[in-house]
């Protein structure tokens, strides 16, 4: 059975894999699951739910994406601060330096990604979760802060809405080859709430904590230039 919530897409959106750096890197096509997982946390703590227990429910959850049906990502620099760094604490003059300017001016590559149509996200689930249904509509943005969505509704369904991600490990017979590969990364089964949690001096491990899955997503890429990419979901 599965748990079926529609978003509308209400701004731009943009989230980049967990793999890249911050200097620059293509932004995902979709949200990935370990976003909607911490989403689905973030609102239990903001409802008064025990967040320590939603994580354990959610962290083994399956979740499969019905993406938007057009996607227009645009490519760009744009300038931001970074923090200066200083690898020998005995230089002086750096130490100083980044006492009186600790960020300094420069240009990353960013991709901005605009969505026509609404986004589903799909949950795996045994029985009726009177939890969940609680809990996705609470959720107003995925991934980078801004990128919003305006919950719609929600419902129960057999089977899973086509098209939709999956895994490259785990790809339905038959598949269409009109998909874009992303990684997109999803909690590991022997993550802990303690080393997903900012506030506490616990580090995610990437391959224990965070897992990266190759997904596919039904897209196909229709045009593109120097300054965009048009992607329209493979029906």
């Amino acid at each position: 059975m599965w748990i079926l919530a529609n978003y509308r897409p209400t701004g731009i959106f943009s989230l980049k894999s967990a793999a890249t750096t911050s200097s620059g890197a293509k932004t995902l096509l979709v949200p990935t699951m370990y976003a909607v997982k911490m989403a689905l946390v973030d609102a239990a703590f903001r409802s008064g739910e025990v967040g320590e227990r939603v994580f354990e429910l959610v962290r083994g959850l399956e979740i499969r994406f019905r993406p938007p049906e057009h996607a227009a990502v645009t490519h760009g620099f744009i300038k931001i601060q970074r923090e200066r760094e200083v690898k020998d604490r005995k230089n002086v003059q750096a130490v100083e330096l980044k006492k009186r300017q600790p960020f300094y001016p420069t240009v990353a590559y960013r991709e901005f990604c605009s969505f026509t149509g609404d986004l589903t996200v799909a949950v795996r689930v045994e029985e009726t979760s009177s939890l969940l249904e609680s809990l996705l509509p609470a959720i107003g943005y995925f991934g980078k802060r801004g990128s919003f969505f305006q919950f719609i509704d929600v419902e129960y369904s057999d089977h899973l809405p086509e098209p939709s991600t999956f895994p490259l490990s785990e790809p339905p017979n038959p598949f269409s080859l009109d998909v874009i590969v992303q990684p997109l990364d999803d909690l590991g089964i022997k993550a802990t709430f303690d080393a997903i949690n900012t506030y506490s001096t616990g580090k995610a491990r990437l391959g224990r904590d965070r897992l990266i899955v190759q997904t596919a997503i039904p897209y196909k890429m229709v045009s593109s230039s120097r300054g965009y990419t048009h992607y329209r979901r493979t029906d």
